[in-house]
């Protein structure tokens, strides 16, 4: 077996508060120190980890600027533009043989995901693979007749929507969906889908499934998996109630980055596998911290099945 001894703190929000928990309670024996920090206290907190040669775990933010230059900090949500390399590096096999069609909408959001979209489209232009751009205005009537004029029978049809609001998403999800029930069975589509859309309401999942949809991530828990099953009801046993309805599950969050930084500590191989993070940890340069370059592609299929694949 481990022995692990945890202790916890409560740094609250104040950089005083931090300062008083590093200094007055011998934390620079420990192995590591897992935190929630906001931006006023990250930057202390940061050199006294690399001061003291203490690993720090962060388990939330994606932009933490002190990463960069301490190769003591472990962050766990790589940065966005570092998971859009990651998907932009995919064979671009996966457009060979289909009708491809980029959806926009008047909400299409221009932030890093939104940054992702046009970068699949420039892809696209470059390596001169074909397809169709159709671009919805406000008070747009026949964006839906639109959509459906331009699929095709012959070949698959990808389907890949602009980066917007989750109600967005679930609109045009609902929209393609219905244009392809409309249609018989030759019509065979694809999409490709955006990490929030995990959380969508339970009505569009059939949908999802319908439209064989891929969304990419950087965590993701099969709940039909018999290790995370159990996981489900050793929460309920131990805490007395269920776990949260959050995404991502903190519980499992928890979890695998204590499984995963025990065994760095341990020096050990622990044989446990993840629930919902998958660890990939890479540094961009030789003095930088660690980030984790794991990104999952979760598919769903016609025949109700979910299957994940991890990529690096």
């Amino acid at each position: 077996g481990l022995s692990i001894h945890i202790e916890a703190y409560d740094i609250g929000n104040t950089l005083y508060r931090t300062q008083y928990c590093l200094n007055n309670n011998d934390l620079s024996r420990h192995d590591f120190i897992i935190a929630a920090a906001n931006a006023d206290q990250l930057p202390y907190l940061s050199e006294w980890c690399k001061k003291n040669e203490v690993r720090l775990v962060l388990p939330f933010s994606s932009r933490i600027a002190e990463t960069e230059s301490n190769p003591y900090i472990y962050q766990v949500n790589a940065p966005q533009s570092m998971v859009n390399e990651t998907i932009l590096s995919l064979d671009t096999a996966k457009f060979a043989n289909k009708n491809i069609i980029l959806l926009r909408t008047p909400n299409e959001l221009n932030d890093e995901k939104g940054q992702l979209f046009k970068a699949i489209r420039r892809q696209l232009i470059d390596h001169r693979i074909a397809f169709h751009e159709l671009i919805e205005y406000e008070g747009d009537e026949y964006f839906k007749d639109s959509i459906a004029a331009h699929l095709s029978n012959k070949k698959t049809n990808l389907i890949i929507p602009c980066a917007c609001s989750l109600a967005e998403a679930n609109r045009l999800i609902s929209t393609v969906g219905a244009i392809i029930n409309f249609l018989p069975s030759a019509y065979k589509a694809e999409m490709w889908g955006y990490p929030e859309w995990i959380a969508l309401n339970k009505s569009n999942l059939p949908v999802l499934h319908n439209l064989n949809t891929t969304i990419y991530g950087n965590y993701f828990a099969n709940y039909n998996l018999p290790n995370v099953r159990q996981f489900q009801i050793n929460y309920s046993l131990n805490f007395g109630k269920d776990l949260m309805n959050t995404f991502p599950c903190y519980a499992m969050m928890g979890y695998d980055v204590m499984v995963q930084f025990c065994e760095m500590a341990s020096r050990r191989d622990i044989d446990i596998k993840a629930l919902q993070h998958e660890f990939h940890f890479k540094q961009t340069q030789q003095e930088s911290g660690w980030y984790n370059r794991s990104v999952y592609l979760i598919h769903y299929y016609r025949n109700q099945a979910v299957t994940s694949d991890i990529i690096q």
